[in-house]
């Protein structure tokens, strides 16, 4: 995968939907590129309160999709994220996967999805700024956000959200 920082949005700055949701200010702290086999799929932003990653306080990743990739594209990608992160058993992940496959939409080109995370809140799913779901699950938002940020995460592209590259 070839990986290079970008600016998601040219305003910086949520969706006010987002904004309202998180109860706090976000900032921008890092973004960067998503690619396979050379090709741009999307851009994404990781947000925080206070300009750092607090696990306790609101967050949220935005993806600006660079081509259009259906549902189906998307539920299989998460999904098989997740699953290789292990942190699920069959029956939650086939839980997760019917959840993802009744929530999310095919994306077109310059659509945004965006994930906020409100620790031992709901959490939500926005597309094109508005509330696609509301998420009471915080496992599966945990997993969600753990593809960008978790352990098994691609560290390039970590490290661009976290904004610790040099």
């Amino acid at each position: 995968t070839f990986l290079t920082p970008t600016t998601v949005r040219a305003d910086e700055s949520l969706p006010p939907a987002v904004q309202t949701k998180a109860h706090v200010p976000l900032t921008k702290l890092g973004a960067g590129t998503f690619r396979k086999f050379g090709f741009r799929i999307y851009n994404i932003a990781f947000w925080s309160a206070d300009g750092t990653w607090n696990k306790a306080k609101p967050y949220a990743l935005a993806i600006h999709y660079a081509r259009d990739l259906s549902k189906e594209t998307l539920v299989d990608g998460i999904s098989d994220d997740i699953r290789e992160e292990a942190v699920a058993d069959d029956a939650t992940m086939q839980k997760w996967k019917n959840f993802l496959d009744h929530t999310l939409v095919d994306v077109k080109e310059d659509d945004e999805i965006i994930a906020l995370a409100m620790p031992k809140q709901k959490s939500y799913l926005f597309h094109n700024g508005s509330v696609l779901s509301v998420v009471d699950d915080q496992d599966f938002i945990k997993a969600v956000f753990n593809e960008w940020l978790g352990d098994k995460a691609d560290e390039d592209l970590k490290e661009d959200l976290l904004h610790k590259n040099p």
